[in-house]
């Protein structure tokens, strides 16, 4: 009895099992991987970075707006009229501001747009312009400006050298005016006569030993009648008394009018010139230039007068 009823469960149990698998949905085998196609190179494309909302201006001045008379017919002829196709047969005539007008066309190419205008026709006017702001755009206006601008800088550059290289203009032969030819070689020969007298003063003044602060020998002249020095001449000596006269920051009048004593006698010594004299009043009534001495001190960097040149005047031959 055991035997049988073993039996019995065994078969019980094949059959829900065979039953089972009978009734679970068939397995859908794994699709083999698919092969990795060749990579495709493709051209990026740049997105504009416009803010929504965000707007630039521009403002500007085109000077005084000047119009066109609606019949001037160079202006259709031209093509540069777009009002005159309106007219005149029955439709608008009116004056039209052609330099204005393509001038506006230009900036609405760039995508600038006339939102207001401020100031009376006739005078000069405010533009007021807007676009939506780009950031790409701007960079590309930006960097077209510094091209536009280096390569106008090269063109002055040029301009400015070809005309340093050019020629300059021709003298114009013909005469402009009636020359005394023995006038001209005389006014020549006193000049060279005069830079002599000078030239030769002035190394005369020159002692060893006898530091000078300035000389000036430029009213020199000679007479014409006689070849002597003018009496209105005159020279200016101004001696360098730092070393012989400065202690510190002190010095003493009498020595510097010593010093200049001291220097009159060194040019009669070495035989200067032919005669060395004081003035009578400051002018040489006798004829010879007039010779006027002073001194000066260097102080914190600076010379300074002491003694007037006109206080020693010397008449010299």
């Amino acid at each position: 009895m055991k035997t049988r009823t073993l039996s019995l469960l065994l078969a019980a149990t094949t059959a829900l099992s065979m039953a089972a698998a009978q009734t679970r949905p068939p397995t859908t085998p794994a699709a083999p991987p698919a092969s990795t196609p060749a990579t495709t190179k493709t051209t990026p494309t740049i997105v504009s970075a416009t803010v929504s909302g965000q707007w630039e201006y521009l403002v500007i001045s085109f000077g005084k707006t000047y119009f066109s008379s609606p019949a001037d017919l160079q202006a259709k002829t031209s093509g540069q009229s777009k009002l005159m196709i309106y007219g005149p047969l029955g439709g608008v005539v009116a004056s039209e501001a052609l330099d204005t007008q393509a001038q506006v066309d230009t900036l609405g190419k760039y995508g600038w747009e006339l939102i207001g205008v401020l100031g009376a026709i006739g005078g000069d006017q405010q533009w007021v312009f807007k676009r939506p702001y780009d950031a790409a755009r701007a960079a590309t206006e930006a960097a077209q400006i510094r091209r536009e601008g280096a390569e106008l800088a090269a063109a002055r550059e040029k301009a400015a050298r070809e005309a340093a290289a050019k020629p300059a203009p021709a003298t114009p032969t013909t005469p402009t005016e009636l020359v005394d030819l023995d006038a001209r070689e005389a006014q020549a020969k006193r000049e060279a006569e005069n830079q002599t007298l000078r030239n030769r003063i002035s190394s005369a003044l020159q002692l060893t030993g006898w530091p000078m602060a300035r000389v000036d020998a430029a009213g020199l002249s000679v007479m014409t009648y006689d070849g002597k020095p003018n009496t209105s001449g005159q020279v200016t000596v101004m001696l360098d008394a730092t070393q012989r006269a400065l202690t510190g920051n002190t010095y003493r009048q009498s020595a510097v009018d010593a010093l200049i004593a001291e220097y009159v006698n060194t040019l009669k010594s070495q035989g200067r010139f032919s005669s060395i004299e004081p003035a009578k009043y400051s002018v040489c009534l006798d004829g010879g230039t007039a010779l006027r001495i002073g001194a000066s001190i260097r102080f914190n960097n600076e010379l300074k007068d002491v003694i007037s040149p006109y206080t020693a005047t010397h008449c010299v031959k």
